[in-house]
């Protein structure tokens, strides 16, 4: 029985984002966790985490902001779904009768590009990648009503409205069929199966393939360093690459077949069930390194064909509506609270560059969230990242090519599997040359609490903007609930200026720039503040930016 025929019946690949904020990796990963959809959920046909949230589809679209709590969204894409990715900003699926469809928001979806090519016998893509400028989708055409084994399809496109058919590598004849697509930064690596075992083709670009004596399988995945397999025709065995052109095999414990495989961060998850006993036995295995394998118990008894995850939570999808989750605490957080892509006051210009550093001896996953200004960040955007060991990365115009933003905000980062240090510099990107401020990342633990103050000092307000200094006072909700802080304005001589009560909203991060003249309209050559907040059980960050007025050079301040 092929990949197609199954998914056309079962889930597909899961991608949920899931944030533990201030957890510690100590707690693990909680046990397999069935989730109820609705009653009328049915077999689910794909899902995918994008756009803040996920969704799952079947005969109705479901959606979820954690992954436990479900709604029903209502219809879906109107098409059998194979696959379904989150690329370049939207949601791309695929699936029988060689389809295509397109949402930005997983709500509301259109056809794209492609045109259905309705059988018998039923073409299909399978899964679809995207290496920045160029769209591939694989799948088969099969020689058979039945569906069984074909011959491989290729589609190209730059933009998914314009398409193009390439002709796979020789070699293959008339029984083979690709089912998964990744782009590994340096190459498409595609797999599928054939009646004598593996297939893998790999391309530089989408359009020149190459065949590679390989495994194939029903899923892979790439990690950022490494390639894993699974699924193909011989057995329960895994295959893992660095590169996509050599690779090695690997026996897992269980016995029965593997169907796809994930990254869930920190490790390798791949799902699968013995369908020759009733109820079917369903199989999770897991390894840090796609060497070492162990199994996973669960308390359900249901064939499993689908899994994904993004840094912290995996689930896991089969026949019947059936969904497993799984979360997995990060490592502490660290709040980098100033970072900008803006204009800003005296024609400044106001950009950051993030750099993230790996200490430890082993590959980190890290994910890095944008909790924006003025805003309700309870589920922010995010992007996950892999670092080696003992190297460094910098997300130069971290906002703008991150995130695609433009504004103002925090980044709070969040390990898997290890530790990282966090810093950036915020400055003003001036024609002449830029002027810049350092910025600590901060632990999630080092927040201000209910049960202490914390100061700034050396600032300055001058009544004319084209001479002197100004402050920038800037504050960070760290807490999931809406608190208020209170900020006093001093001279330096101790004289209070004034009080002011600032309200936020969960994760809120909120700058009030010139801060002195909201109490005083007389210049401050030399003050201070104090900061503290009157919410039991909340926890903020708090900073001052001095600038100079003639030049837009920053200094950063931390509250201490």
């Amino acid at each position: 029985m092929t990949r197609r025929i199954n998914l056309v019946v079962v889930g597909v690949a899961v991608v949920v984002c899931v944030f533990f904020p201030g957890g510690a990796r100590a707690g693990g990963c909680s046990p397999w966790q069935p989730v109820q959809l609705s009653s009328g959920a049915g077999s689910l046909a794909a899902a995918a985490w994008g756009n803040g949230q996920f969704v799952a589809f079947g005969s109705e679209a479901y959606g979820s902001a954690t992954g436990s709590a479900w709604t029903d969204l209502g219809a879906g894409p109107q098409m059998p779904l194979l696959q379904v990715r989150w690329l370049a900003g939207r949601f791309v699926a695929v699936g029988r009768y060689e389809t295509l469809e397109t949402s930005p928001d997983g709500l509301q979806w259109s056809q794209t590009g492609l045109s259905p090519v309705y059988g018998p016998p039923d073409t299909a893509l399978n899964d679809v990648s995207w290496n920045g400028s160029t769209y591939v989708a694989v799948g088969f055409y099969p020689t058979e009503s039945s569906g069984a084994f074909g011959y491989p399809i290729i589609k190209v496109s730059p933009d998914l409205s314009s398409w193009t058919s390439i002709a796979a590598p020789p070699g293959g004849g008339d029984r083979e069929e690709l089912d998964g697509i990744v782009w590994t930064g340096a190459r498409f690596v595609a797999v599928g199966r054939n009646n004598s075992g593996g297939v893998v083709f790999v391309s530089d670009d989408g359009r020149s393939w190459t065949r590679i004596s390989g495994p194939g399988g029903a899923g892979i995945v790439w990690n950022g360093r490494e390639l894993v397999a699974v699924g193909g025709a011989v057995g329960p065995v895994v295959w893992r690459s660095e590169d996509g052109l050599t690779w090695q095999s690997t026996t897992v414990s269980v016995s029965y077949f593997l169907t796809a495989v994930t990254w869930d961060g920190s490790r390798f998850v791949a799902v699968g069930a013995n369908p020759r006993v009733y109820p079917p036995q369903t199989v999770i295995v897991t390894s840090p390194d796609g060497v070492a394998w162990g199994d996973n118990e669960t308390n359900v008894s249901e064939s499993l064909v689908a899994v994904g995850s993004y840094f912290g939570t995996t689930v896991a999808a089969g026949l019947n509506g059936t969904v497993l989750t799984q979360a997995c605490l990060g490592g502490e957080p660290s709040y980098v609270p100033a970072a900008a892509h803006l204009l800003g006051l005296n024609g400044s210009s106001w950009r950051t560059d993030l750099e993230v550093h790996n200490p430890g001896p082993a590959q980190v996953g890290y994910e890095v969230e944008l909790l924006k200004r003025d805003t309700d960040n309870s589920a922010p955007v995010s992007q996950g990242f892999t670092l080696d060991p003992g190297k460094s990365v910098r997300h130069t115009d971290a906002l703008a090519s991150v995130f695609g933003f433009g504004g103002a905000g925090t980044l709070r980062v969040t390990p898997f599997g290890g530790t990282v240090m966090t810093s950036a510099r915020t400055y003003d990107d001036a024609p002449a040359g830029s002027f810049g401020q350092f910025v600590e990342g901060q632990p999630a633990t080092a927040a201000i609490t209910t049960s202490r103050t914390a100061r700034m000092i050396q600032l300055a307000q001058a009544t004319d903007r084209s001479a002197g200094f100004r402050t920038n006072l800037g504050l960070v909700s760290a807490s999931a609930g809406a608190m208020s802080v209170v900020v006093d304005l001093f001279r330096a001589d101790g004289i209070a200026l004034g009080e002011l009560t600032v309200p936020l909203r969960p994760f809120e991060s909120v700058q009030r720039n010139e801060v002195f003249r909201e109490v005083t309209s007389d210049a401050v050559d030399d003050g201070y503040i104090v900061v503290r907040t009157t919410t039991d059980g909340s926890r903020f960050f708090a900073y001052a930016t001095l600038i100079d007025n003639r030049s837009n050079d920053p200094v950063y301040i931390p509250a201490r």
